[in-house]
């Protein structure tokens, strides 16, 4: 009977254990998701300019959310620029009549600093070429995706 208890008792601190285990791996992804929603909206800063200009255009300009509408987020009136959804990045379609690609996190990445997506296909000189680090990206990439690789 001893036995049967230490087993029942080990068994539910080992299940306590995973759980918090778990709880504290999610938070740095809630954390990153919540910085890359800061990032799109605004209210924290990026740095970018257009390709043809010299210099950077203020914060207020560059904002994702001028253009973009993000997942089922309300629309961005009179804008041409693609809603951002999970699906949009991640699904293989074809994108401004180039070929069918699917964005990964570097690739995203890429876009974002370069104007050039996975497929080679160059944006539209409207958007802005970011000055984005690591956790900047990362952060946009787990906002827009909830995927943190």
């Amino acid at each position: 009977m001893k036995a049967v208890q230490q087993r029942r008792i080990s068994g539910l601190l080992l299940l306590s254990l995973s759980l918090i285990a778990f709880a504290a791996a999610a938070e740095p992804a809630r954390e990153m998701s919540a910085l890359g929603q800061r990032l799109f909206s605004g209210q924290e800063q990026l740095s970018g300019r257009i390709y043809t200009h010299e210099v950077d255009m203020p914060s207020a300009v560059t904002r994702c959310s001028n253009c973009h509408a993000a997942g089922n987020g309300p629309a961005v009136p009179r804008s041409l620029a693609p809603r951002l959804t999970r699906r949009l990045l991640l699904d293989t379609m074809p994108r401004r009549g180039g070929p069918p690609t699917k964005y990964n996190r570097a690739g995203f990445c890429t876009l974002l600093g370069k104007g050039v997506d996975p497929a080679y296909v160059v944006i539209d000189v409207a958007m802005p070429r970011y000055k984005l680090n690591e956790q900047q990206c990362t952060a946009l990439w787990a906002f827009l995706t909830g995927d943190t690789e």
